[in-house]
Order: structure tokens, then sequence, then C-alpha cells
């Protein structure tokens, strides 16, 4: 059974799936928010931050790994900013 590293939400992550979502730079969208992915130098971990409370990006019960681009193209409006 694979272990429970973090959460984002009620979205539970492996710590090989934290850290690709932190290392890629991407976001975690669930049917009713965008979670930030955050590294703690203190507890050296992954961690997770509400950044936007948006429904209606998934459907119920599934979750998107997104970039900031792909985000902004679904909302249609640039509100997260692009890496170069």
């Amino acid at each position: 059974m694979l272990e429970i590293y973090c959460k984002a939400g009620s979205v539970e992550l492996t710590k090989s799936e934290a850290e690709e979502i932190y290392n890629n730079k991407k976001y975690i969208v669930t049917s009713t928010a965008i979670y930030q992915p955050h590294f703690s130098v203190a507890q050296n971990q992954i961690y997770f931050t509400k950044i936007a409370t948006i429904k209606g990006i998934a459907k119920r019960g599934r979750f998107y790994k997104l970039t900031a681009e792909e985000i902004n193209n679904i909302l249609g409006y640039d509100y997260l900013i692009k890496e170069a």
C-alpha cells in the first residue's frame, strides 16, 4: 500500500507525486479549488495551500495536475503568473 505523504484539500498524494508536481511547477485542480505546492525547508517537506476557490474546473471526485498556463487557458483570463 502506498504511503500518503501530504494532502491538497482532499487529494492524497505520495511523496513521488508531490515531488513531481512541485518540480514541474504544476498545481492541483479539483472541482472546487486550486492548490499550489510549496517546500518547507524547516520541515523538509512539500505542502499545498489553497490559492483559489473556483468551482467546475474538474469533475467532482477528480483532480488534475496543471500548469499556470493551462489553468489560465481554462479560465479564459490570466489568473496565475506563468513562469518563464
